[in-house]
Order: structure tokens, then sequence, then C-alpha cells
């Protein structure tokens, strides 16, 4: 019970609360030794926006669903 009320929390937390990090995409160019995209999850960030494939600037669980994102 308490699992299943955390996972769907840490889900939901994907949807709201934006914020930045570092990532490194070796097949993105510009990006092989890291740059700064939206990414979100709680209480880490486990989500991240994907350059080029999804909405350029939102990350949440359903783009990575859908491959648009990328999970940490």
């Amino acid at each position: 019970m308490h699992l299943s009320v955390a996972a769907t929390l840490t889900l939901l937390s994907t949807f709201m609360g934006e914020r930045s990090s570092t990532a490194i995409y070796t097949d993105i160019m510009g990006c092989e030794h890291g740059c700064e995209v939206v990414a979100t999850g709680w209480p880490f960030v486990f989500v991240r926006d994907y350059l080029g494939m999804s909405v350029v600037g939102t990350a949440d669980i359903l783009e990575v669903w859908f491959a648009a994102d990328k999970m940490s």
C-alpha cells in the first residue's frame, strides 16, 4: 500500500516543479560534455528533457513513455 502511494506521488511529481539539470548526450552535438536541460522529479531529478525529440523546455513522465525524454 505505502509503496504504491509513494510510486504514484513520485510519478505525479514530474508534472510540476520543473528545474534544470546538466545532461550528457553523446549523440547530440554540443552536449557531448554536458548541457543545461529542463528536468523534473521528486525527491531526485529522474526525468530530463531530451533535446531534439520532445517539446523543448518540458520534461515529464508521459514523454518518457513516448520515448521523447530520458530517465536518469
